[in-house]
């Protein structure tokens, strides 16, 4: 993979389930999907229209796809990690679109009469490396300190890793072939760095015929997309793994990786400022100004692991 795909600036990087799912452009799958999941056979593509908050990160969750169809407000979110808190957040983020319906139609919530409202679906896609059943519902009421609840609010679980939930793999072959690039890039990356697992993955799908027509038309958007979650779950699994709960100065409390830690390094050798990296990576500035603080002592070579190290030291 060349420096120009790694480097790429992508400012409006989307994950790539939100690519494939909940682009106007690939609207077909997102239907194709909901007739899975739903048991349905829907083909008016025409009815279905994304609503999904663009920009907008909201207790620390980027909604992957919300669309109306059939009367109902479908949130889907793609996840690589369990998070047990998912009926909190879905709750947390579709009162935000239910506001938004709400403002967008003009309705009146004082009239005398019941609004009508689309019905709320919550669907979680799960692919990470933890044992999971193919499905499991969970409730927010299971936050609840004591019972009796006035409200609930569900999350539909489904485990889309390779060898589990065959039916709903088999009638979405976008979702199954991206079940299988991700699984791909897991097994290279036992043997290989993250750059390289990445990139044979996504051509050993080409050359296989899996998710080939996207891959080959949006292959640098896929890349980086997929790169990125991949470091991001690599980071979350050490930190619940390992206990890893390190900062390296106050406003640093994620972790900086190495993975991050290189194409930082790659972008000061062309002498691109603190500023313009944080922007082009979008990180914050304050864990970039950290790398670049420790980086300049390790000028011209930037060895990577040593920076790691230093970074570590001070924290």
């Amino acid at each position: 993979m060349s420096e120009e795909i790694v480097t790429t600036n992508n400012k409006h990087k989307d994950r790539l389930f939100r690519k494939l799912f909940g682009s106007e452009e690939n609207k077909v799958y997102a239907l194709e999907l909901y007739n899975a999941v739903a048991g349905t056979d829907y083909t008016d593509l025409d009815a279905l229209e994304f609503n999904t908050m663009e920009d907008t990160v909201y207790m620390k969750m980027k909604n992957d796809v919300s669309f109306l169809f059939q009367a109902e407000i479908n949130l889907w979110e793609h996840q690589s990690t369990i998070n047990k808190n998912m009926p909190l957040r879905g709750f947390l983020y579709l009162s935000k679109l239910y506001g938004s319906y709400i403002e967008l139609k003009g309705l009146d919530l004082y009239q005398k009469d019941v609004l009508k409202l689309p019905t709320p679906k919550y669907v979680v896609f799960y692919n990470g490396n933890d044992v999971l059943p193919d499905y499991q519902q969970l409730k927010l009421s299971a936050a609840f300190e004591k019972p009796g609840s006035c409200i609930e609010m569900t999350a539909d679980v489904y485990n889309v890793n390779q060898g589990h939930n065959k039916q709903l793999l088999d009638g979405c072959k976008v979702l199954s072939d991206y079940s299988e690039l991700i699984a791909r890039v897991r097994t290279n990356a036992e043997s290989m760095d993250a750059d390289k697992a990445v990139d044979e993955a996504i051509k050993s799908c080409i050359e296989d015929g899996i998710l080939k027509d996207f891959l080959l038309k949006q292959r640098s958007e896929a890349y980086m997309s997929i790169l990125t979650e991949y470091n991001e779950e690599l980071h979350l699994r050490n930190v619940r793994n390992d206990g890893y709960v390190e900062g390296f100065s106050e406003g640093i409390k994620e972790g900086i990786d190495k993975h991050l830690i290189k194409l930082v390094c790659k972008k000061l050798i062309k002498r691109k400022t603190v500023e313009i990296i944080a922007e082009e990576l979008e990180e914050d500035i304050t864990t970039i100004q950290s790398i670049c603080d420790v980086a300049k002592e390790y000028a011209p070579g930037y060895d990577v692991d040593s920076i790691y190290v230093a970074l570590k030291e001070k924290a």
